[in-house]
């Protein structure tokens, strides 16, 4: 179970200091109990030769979207999405005959999954599991939604297009020769794209071209050992608010950019307990909650937003 989707606060960890807290680790799923129940499962199933309950575990999983009261990870490797319950953390599978899935986004009504593997997006909803872009994709990663467009980030054509409501290709956006768009995601300042050669994350316009380079890192950290620019961004996301939210998966922590693209600050960093990731990548922001995967590892990890999270 998360705590801090109860409404009494949880005892973790805080950033920054905690007078100034903007941001408070809540849990993990899954649980460090679960995954233990899980390893003893294994061992019985072994002992029993049955098989223990697979959603227990996550396998190196790669992507995260939030909404309605669920949260769902992806895990290409497994060649499956789980979806955890919220608060209480119960998981389900869901099943479409995955391949290779690896961005999520949700809708307000559907989960959208970007599959490499199978070279479409697949809208999961009351329909069941609908492709949308065969033909068009090659390796989708990353997907973002709006209300009446879905954005998808297709490695292997260097481009992100973009499908309106009936799976009609409207726009396709190239990018810079040098570059290759991974994870997007869409909100109020526009769409974000993490160019996966140059290590950028860029604000895009309506025809593609970047419009905007977010700030480095380093033009504000407050301390010098730690002025470096953005390392290797693996995962995106935007709050209603605009502010953007960075995953980086070299220096194992969370960048927080305002709405104009400013650096504003850090949260989580490398190490071992409560709040610290290893190698972090999808991140996605709901319901005033930060989730975060952190892939090597094998665990979705969840912050609380404090009130006044930017300044």
């Amino acid at each position: 179970m998360l705590a801090g989707c109860s409404h009494a606060a949880p005892p973790g960890p805080t950033w920054p200091a905690a007078e100034a807290a903007r941001f408070r680790w809540a849990g993990s799923l899954p649980s460090p109990d679960a995954t233990e129940r899980s390893l003893a499962s294994r061992i019985f199933a072994w002992i029993l030769g049955t098989e223990g309950d697979p959603a227990l575990r996550l396998e190196r999983p790669f992507g995260v979207a939030a909404g309605g009261g669920s949260v769902w990870v992806s895990e290409p490797d497994a060649r499956r999405v789980t979806r955890f319950e919220l608060p209480d953390g119960d998981a389900q599978a869901v099943e479409c005959g995955w391949v290779r899935p690896m961005g999520l986004a949700w809708s307000g009504d559907s989960l959208l999954v970007a599959d490499a593997g199978a070279g479409v997006v697949v809208r999961v909803g009351p329909h069941g599991c609908q492709p949308l872009g065969a033909g068009s994709l090659v390796a989708p990663v990353g997907v973002a939604a709006t209300s009446s467009v879905t954005f998808v980030a297709d490695a292997g054509q260097r481009r992100v297009l973009a499908f309106d409501l009936l799976g009609r290709l409207r726009l396709d956006f190239a990018a810079e020769a040098r570059g290759v768009f991974g994870a997007v995601a869409s909100g109020p300042g526009g769409l974000y794209a993490i160019d996966l050669l140059t290590f950028e994350i860029l604000r895009l316009d309506a025809t593609g071209a970047p419009r905007q380079r977010l700030e480095e890192p380093s033009v504000r950290r407050g301390d010098p050992s730690a002025n470096r620019p953005l390392g290797r961004p693996k995962g995106v996301a935007v709050d209603g608010a605009g502010a953007v939210f960075v995953t980086d998966a070299e220096a194992a922590e969370v960048l927080v950019f305002g709405p104009d693209g400013r650096f504003e600050l850090t949260f989580s960093g490398p190490g071992v307990g409560p709040g610290k990731l290893a190698v972090p990548a999808g991140i996605a922001v709901a319901d005033g909650f930060v989730f975060v995967v952190d892939t090597f590892r094998g665990q979705l990890e969840l912050f609380e937003i404090l009130q006044g999270g930017l300044p």
